[in-house]
């Protein structure tokens, strides 16, 4: 059995799931662009799940930890995939090691348990640091913000933003972005990835009030009174 997940907290906490009673299951991390059933192929084995599309199959087949419906423990998972040197893979490991014993996971002096505390403040650090000193400026009527962190926390540093910003606003890393409440700029989706050179592309479409005739009341005529 091989189980595919993307690098996010959702896919590694269903992940977790499937390896706790599939301990000898592979693991094999994709992209959008990877095609999964030719790497199946190479691993001679037919039988393999991208667990984004069996989240409900997973979720009601399978007994789960209550922690997993705690947002605080879900956060818990994002910061550390976000630190530069988590490899998924191994913090899916240690879930599915211990996924009923969330004493263990979170508040044990196991070295592997330390060692993830001590990646989520190096990105709590980060993150709080950019959240005062970003640069920002506007183009096109649309506020951009740049950073160049050293961890993986675009996407964080967007999240905690879209908390207290409702207009539309862009953040730039290196050469990709992610524009932040894109619906109010005709986009499907609420949050989008895109290229920089596309990022400073955008246009806020411009408020086009509807021309009124005016209209004037005709003179009405006066009426003649006869004595």
């Amino acid at each position: 059995m091989i189980i595919f997940y993307a690098k996010n907290a959702e896919d590694v906490i269903l992940s977790s799931i499937l390896k706790h009673y599939n301990p000898d299951a592979l693991l094999r991390e994709y992209s959008d662009n990877t095609d999964v059933i030719c790497i199946a192929k190479m691993h001679n084995d037919s039988h393999f799940i991208r667990v984004k599309d069996y989240k409900i199959a997973i979720l009601s087949n399978y007994i789960c930890p209550v922690w997993i419906k705690n947002d605080s423990r879900v956060k818990f998972v994002e910061l550390i995939l976000a630190h530069k040197h988590t490899s998924p893979h191994e913090l899916i490991n240690f879930l599915a090691e211990h996924l009923f014993h969330p004493e263990e996971l979170f508040y044990s002096s196991l070295d592997r348990t330390r060692m993830f505390k001590t990646r989520i403040n190096e990105v709590l650090k980060e993150l709080n640091t950019f959240k005062r000193l970003s640069r920002k400026f506007i183009k096109n009527d649309i506020l951009y913000y740049e950073i160049n962190p050293e961890h993986n926390i675009a996407e964080l540093f967007t999240n905690d933003l879209r908390k207290n910003v409702t207009e539309p606003f862009i953040v730039l890393k290196g050469d990709e972005a992610i524009i932040a409440n894109a619906e109010e700029l005709g986009f499907k989706k609420d949050v989008v990835k895109t290229s920089r050179f596309d990022a400073f592309r955008i246009k806020r479409a411009e408020c086009v009030k509807p021309f009124r005739k005016k209209i004037i009341n005709p003179t009405l005529p006066t009426r003649i009174c006869e004595f």
